[in-house]
């Protein structure tokens, strides 16, 4: 989803570049099919879905660590609400 706003926002500035990287037939289907399974693993557990977030938030602390981009962490244990 991310890479859609990106394509549309690069896309000007790097012609004549392909910028297919960003852009992935069929992603909406398989976004919704990754939110059905994650709905179907978690089973509306509230503390499931607070494992999933703290999980989530851990491996993308991960990644920016790896990545050394300076950039602000979260503070630890940070998770999103969880949407209604």
């Amino acid at each position: 989803l991310g890479g859609a706003v990106m394509h549309r926002k690069l896309a000007p500035r790097l012609a004549p570049h392909p910028l297919r990287y960003f852009v992935v037939d069929g992603l909406g289907a398989r976004w919704r099919e990754f939110v059905a399974q994650l709905g179907a693993a978690l089973h509306d557990d509230p503390a499931a879905v607070a494992a999933a977030q703290r999980g989530a938030v851990a491996a993308f602390e991960r990644l920016l660590a790896r990545c050394d981009l300076g950039l602000p962490k979260a503070p630890s244990g940070a998770a999103p609400e969880a949407a209604s």
